[in-house]
């Protein structure tokens, strides 16, 4: 996946990660760290672009005709960007399955593993789904003639040409509520919880998966039905087959983990992120113009002192991050337009000093110690036509002006009715370019005020903050696509976001300011991170340029990856046991430095990149 910014397609500041082995023999046991992901009708978007994760009932004007579930395929997109796993996707409602979807140019894979999430029917006159005519066959060629990795997820294995590749033959599915247990050590499995679906809830009916073993180990069994199974090819592939609820299955940490340990073992490395223990804590509203209008959301804006004593010094403290989503344009009602915000100290008219110079003084005293991180929470948090009819400009404090819909700027919800898709990218731009002037930083992620949204296709927010450049939004932002929702929250998979005490918004603060400091008691051990950080993490690229040599690289695009112009950055290399013991002894460097003698790859290795967009060498040496 591509993640260029428009500001730099003409450049590229890479990181270069290369593990560089004097053995040529382990030429063939090298490939390429990209996955394929194979899925069948679960993107929504016919063009391919913006990806839904969230329920019907969160998007009430949807732009599809139908609704399908595919929260199996989002919850994959999101699991393997936040480990930084490079993917590719095919859709076989719109794409024809050729090996050239698995190879290069110069005839190579350019995938080390398949992952096959698709529903297929064997029966033509039976199909739940209309899909172009496919040759499943084609997986066996990837398989078994260029040595490329499958797994398979659940009941996606009604195919023939699947069930040979995996050596199992699909019998059908029932419910059950028997737990997921293995039934011996495998390197997919190991030190993971056994079961591997246990909750402190009672048992969850789910669905068990019946195969006949042909050429297959079983490894997990539900009862006595094998629901994960391994096998090793001669062309150096190796399968996986991994059983489950599909609507449910990654609901559960080790399955999250189960599957990444698979993606391991099949391309024989990974290196990955993960995200425990992690956290970003926001405060919505500085700049914006409700709290000085709107009768229910009314308080004085936060002064530079307040901020110091109950916001800065606490998170200096703790070593914490607060994430400030600032509004930076204020809606002047006398002149009739928007103005730079924090510009005036004023009375608003229900008699309430108003000081925005000193709330700006605390925001970059704030920036400067290292504890805020500025983020785009649109521009003004209100509609962008306040003069049609019923009208806000001019309106009575107490009756019209009272209406909370007022105060959201890209859904309509005092009209029901949509922003224009020109109108809200030029107030997400504008947004960009007058933080930028105000605080010189470059917001990464957005954030709408009151979660107003407008949800048609044309005028789909989370789809037009991508293409203003935003990073993040609540899900993954970015030129290869749009994640509508997020998930895995405080797990593994995604960092916890967390609302500022006790409100989430500076409007807390200027009435409880002393409840801040509960956050610290709540999360005790949390690392409180900023945006810019995940952003760059998720946006990094990571490849194998040559088959020859073990050499990755990755590349940290100067936009989305600004972080790490001034920042370290640290990833997991995790590689299988198949490959480690072909490799253990050998020395790790870092820029020709050596920083690990002897290492033991049965273990994860903690790799730190130094700061900067320029190249880094790290080497895995044989002596």
């Amino acid at each position: 996946m591509k993640c260029f910014s428009s500001k730099a397609a003409f450049v590229i500041a890479m990181t270069i990660f290369s593990v560089t082995l004097s053995a040529s023999s382990l030429a063939d046991d090298i490939k390429p760290c990209r996955v394929a992901l194979i899925i069948a009708d679960q993107w929504d978007d016919p063009a391919g672009f913006l990806i839904n994760h969230t329920d019907q009932q969160d998007r009430p004007n949807t732009y599809i005709s139908e609704q399908r579930t595919g929260r199996d395929f989002s919850s994959l997109v999101i699991m393997l960007k936040s480990w930084g796993i490079p993917f590719n996707i095919i859709r076989l409602d719109q794409e024809f399955m050729d090996i050239n979807r698995f190879i290069g140019p110069d005839g190579k894979p350019d995938v080390g593993c398949i992952i096959f999430d698709a529903p297929t029917s064997t029966d033509p006159g039976n199909t739940i789904f209309d899909l172009p005519p496919q040759k499943y066959e084609v997986l066996q060629q990837a398989v078994n003639e260029y040595g490329i990795s499958l797994i398979a997820l659940a009941d996606r294995i009604n195919q023939p040409a699947i069930q040979q590749i995996l050596g199992i033959k699909y019998q059908g599915e029932v419910d059950s509520t028997e737990p997921l247990r293995y039934s011996q050590e495998h390197f997919i499995t190991r030190r993971l919880p056994n079961p591997l679906d246990n909750t402190y809830d009672p048992a969850a009916e789910k669905k068990k998966v019946h195969v006949e073993l042909t050429d297959a180990k079983p490894i997990v069994n539900q009862g006595k039905y094998p629901q994960l199974t391994v096998r090793e090819l001669p062309s150096g592939a190796r399968t996986v087959w991994i059983a489950g609820d599909i609507d449910n299955m990654f609901s559960y940490q080790s399955y999250r983990t189960l599957l990444r340990r698979a993606i391991t073992w099949s391309t024989g490395y990974t290196l990955f992120k993960t995200w425990e223990n992690k956290a970003w804590m926001t405060m919505d509203d500085p700049g914006g113009a409700q709290g000085a209008w709107l009768e229910s959301w009314h308080y004085p804006t936060l002064t530079e002192e307040q901020m110091d004593k109950y916001l800065i010094k606490p998170l200096e403290q703790h070593n914490a991050i607060l994430i400030m989503n600032v509004n930076p344009g204020f809606v002047n009602d006398e002149l009739r337009k928007t103005e730079l915000a924090f510009q005036r100290k004023l009375t608003d008219e229900f008699g309430t000093i108003q000081d925005h110079p000193s709330t700006k003084r605390g925001l970059i005293k704030g920036l400067e110690a290292g504890v805020f991180e500025i983020q785009s929470h649109g521009l003004t948090h209100m509609q962008p036509d306040l003069w049609s009819p019923p009208t806000w400009f001019g309106s009575d404090l107490h009756t019209e002006r009272a209406h909370v819909g007022w105060y959201r700027e890209f859904g309509d919800t005092r009209r029901n009715r949509e922003i224009p898709a020109a109108e809200a990218l030029w107030r997400m731009k504008t947004s960009i370019t007058w933080l930028e002037h105000l605080f010189g930083i470059t917001p990464l992620s957005f954030r709408p005020g009151g979660s107003g949204l407008s949800y048609s296709y044309h005028n789909n927010t989370q789809r037009l903050a991508a293409l203003a450049g935003f990073g993040f939004a609540q899900g993954y932002l970015g030129p290869d696509m749009a994640v509508m929702g997020w998930d895995f929250w405080g797990t593994d998979e995604s960092p916890l976001m967390v609302g500022a005490p006790p409100d989430a918004h500076d409007k807390g603060i200027a009435e409880y300011p002393e409840r801040f400091v509960n956050i610290f008691e709540r999360y005790p051990d949390m690392q409180w991170m900023g945006l810019n950080e995940y952003i760059a993490y998720i946006h990094a690229m990571i490849s194998l340029p040559d088959q020859k040599v073990f050499a990755l690289q990755v590349k940290y695009d100067p936009h989305y990856c600004m972080y790490f112009k001034e920042h370290r950055s640290h990833w997991n290399l995790l590689v299988a046991d198949w490959l480690a013991e072909k490799i253990n002894g050998a020395s790790v460097t870092v820029d020709g430095t050596t920083v690990i003698n002897n290492a033991d790859f049965s273990k994860k290795l903690k790799i730190e990149i130094p700061a900067g967009l320029g190249t880094h060498d790290i080497r895995i040496v044989q002596k």
